[in-house]
């Protein structure tokens, strides 16, 4: 389980990760969207899809990264404001690791 709940991550380890979460999201977008297209579905079933995947990035990548930092997972409330989220996605990106005192 602690492959998938992690308790912190490294700045490399979040990176591969984000790239792996993405492309499983284009993956799943490729097979879904011409299945809805097809059975002439409405375009809110969308966010079936878009909502579970994106708390799963937020339980799996950011929770675990923020806690690497050392910073309280509370400041993740900062992806629902416009801006705020794009400065708070680059400082997970380049933030290095807060080191555990040995």
């Amino acid at each position: 389980m602690n492959l998938l709940f992690p308790r912190t991550l490294s700045r490399l380890q979040y990176c591969v990760l984000w790239l792996l979460y993405h492309l499983v999201v284009i993956l799943i977008a490729l097979f879904v969207l011409p299945l809805l297209k097809l059975h002439n579905q409405p375009n809110w079933v969308i966010l079936f899809v878009i909502v579970p995947t994106l708390a799963a990035r937020i339980l799996c990548l950011d929770i675990p990264r923020i806690h690497g930092i050392g910073w309280p997972p509370g400041l993740l409330l900062l992806h629902m404001v416009p801006g705020a989220n794009l400065f708070l996605q680059i400082l997970l990106f380049c933030k290095k690791s807060k080191e555990a005192n040995a």
